[in-house]
């Protein structure tokens, strides 16, 4: 019973960021997103300075930051680049940032749901991955046999359209974290594999 109560709170904790991308849906007063399952009380990104920006906004972000930002060099077939979110404030963009891949780079949208990819880009939560581990999440490693990432194969989906849980990887990478939604486990990390160091020309 124990394990299972850290469990629903590290998990809570893990997509709380995806949740609140996500949550434009759920910040009516009438809670009607999936009833009185939906979480209550999230702001929509927009509201909190969220805005769709430029592919040259989002490299000079990397560049003005030293980054080193890591995005899949494989997608589903027919997915393509929809559009970059990114957090404007008084001081210029911050966290999170928001890669958005769909069918034909047709859907912008931000939450997660059943027909996009979303990569949320974040710095590291201090949640260690082997706690997820140890409450149910599967073990990401990468090439080298090192740990990079937990699999929920049935995170929480109040944005979703047709179903209440979606596969969420998060993955850590020199001092980033990605939170990656996708419909299908097995593709997920089959995209999370393919991440590379996104070359800035």
């Amino acid at each position: 019973m124990r394990g299972r109560l850290v469990f629903g709170i590290l998990l809570i904790l893990a997509v709380v960021l995806v949740v609140g991308i996500i949550g434009s849906s759920l910040f009516s007063n009438n809670g009607s997103y999936h009833g009185r399952n939906a979480i209550k009380g999230v702001p929509p990104f927009e509201s909190i300075g969220g805005k769709i920006i430029s592919y040259e906004e989002f490299v000079r972000f990397i560049v003005s930051r030293n980054l080193a930002i890591y995005l899949p060099t494989w997608l589903p077939k027919k997915y393509s680049l929809a559009t970059i979110w990114a957090k404007n404030t008084s001081h210029g963009l911050e966290f999170p940032l928001i890669i958005v891949y769909s069918e034909g780079g047709s859907i912008t949208d931000y939450r997660a749901r059943e027909d996009n990819l979303v990569v949320e880009i974040t710095k590291v939560s201090p949640a260690p991955l082997k706690q997820y581990i140890e409450d149910g999440a599967s073990p990401i490693y990468n090439a080298q046999g090192k740990l990079i990432g937990a699999l929920f194969t049935e995170a929480y989906c109040p944005t979703c359209i047709s179903q209440k849980t979606i596969p969420l990887a998060i993955v850590r990478i020199d001092g980033l974290e990605y939170l990656i939604s996708f419909r299908d486990a097995n593709t997920l990390l089959k995209i999370v594999h393919s991440m590379k160091r996104l070359t800035i020309k």
